[in-house]
């Protein structure tokens, strides 16, 4: 049993601590290998795009070492980080800071994020809009601040990539080729996933429901949830024999309210605890007050 409570404590650790980590990482990986073999990113790269330093007087440029790596950070680690800042936002408001001037601090970044955020977005919009209709030769503020646009590739390009490919094949070690053949994979991969994506999307649409049930019979119900699993006890909330008793008061629940990993609560009894903790008081699964679900009962 103990062996138990500790795989499901390493998953939840895993998942909770390491997913935005691993897939930072990954993402890196594969920004870096397709900046430097095409000078885009993959989805650029996926679309038949570069980029292109724009200098000055309007002339067009190849991306140095240096703006390859700039665009390297601001393609993996930028989103990366954006990420944390939302997590931080929505988890900034639990708990009340001891001191003045953190207690300051937190003021300016609950007001603040939002705004610099919506004013970002409405940038980006902008300069989507220009760039559509040929007025600006930025796609994204990341790009105007490094001064890059994204131009086509063209089939001089092409050869030139294709003949770069056939010289490092020769001369790469057998670690390098197996990587540039997955890189290779995963573009084409990601083509016969949207592909299929695209079937699917179209075989389960409302529009096909009726065509569908008269081949195949009505959906089916899908079946119920596993039930949560408990922590071992590093609350001491344990789950009430009376299925209708609120695990922290013990009483009949009032307001019904689930939490992130399923188990109900009083919502005043769940929406204090999570202030205080941040955790379901039973499975110790993280939640926060916004993923609290109340349950209205007819």
């Amino acid at each position: 049993m103990e062996s138990t409570y500790l795989w499901f404590w390493i998953v939840q650790w895993l998942n909770d601590y390491s997913q935005d980590e691993f897939y930072t990482i990954l993402v890196g990986v594969i920004q870096r290998h397709y900046l430097i073999a095409s000078d885009g990113a993959f989805s650029e790269n996926f679309y038949s795009l570069k980029r292109m330093k724009l200098n000055r007087d309007g002339t067009l440029t190849g991306l140095t070492p240096q703006q390859r790596f700039l665009s390297w950070i601001s393609l993996a680690f930028t989103p990366y980080a954006f990420t944390k800042l939302c997590k931080l936002h929505a988890s900034t408001d639990q708990g009340t800071p001891s001191s003045p001037v953190w207690k300051l601090i937190k003021v300016a970044f609950l007001k603040l994020f939002p705004m610099t955020i919506a004013a970002h977005d409405m940038w980006f919009f902008v300069l989507q809009l220009q760039f559509m209709f040929n007025r600006s030769r930025f796609y994204s503020p990341l790009l105007w601040w490094q001064g890059i646009t994204l131009e086509r590739i063209t089939s001089d390009d092409m050869r030139k990539q294709m003949l770069t490919e056939q010289l490092n094949s020769h001369n790469q070690g057998l670690f390098s080729k197996a990587t540039s053949k997955l890189f290779t994979m995963l573009r084409l991969s990601l083509i016969a996933s949207a592909l299929v994506f695209k079937i699917a999307e179209w075989y389960y649409s409302p529009e096909n429901q009726s065509q569908r049930e008269q081949i195949i019979g009505p959906s089916f119900v899908p079946a119920p949830p596993m039930a949560p699993i408990p922590h071992p006890n590093i609350f001491g909330v344990h789950l009430p024999k009376d299925p209708s008793n609120c695990p922290l008061c013990g009483e009949k629940r009032k307001n019904p309210a689930a939490s992130s990993s399923g188990v109900m609560y009083c919502y005043i009894c769940i929406h204090n605890f999570i202030s205080d903790h941040g955790q379901c008081p039973v499975t110790g699964m993280r939640c926060q007050t916004s993923e609290i679900r109340r349950i209205f009962l007819s």
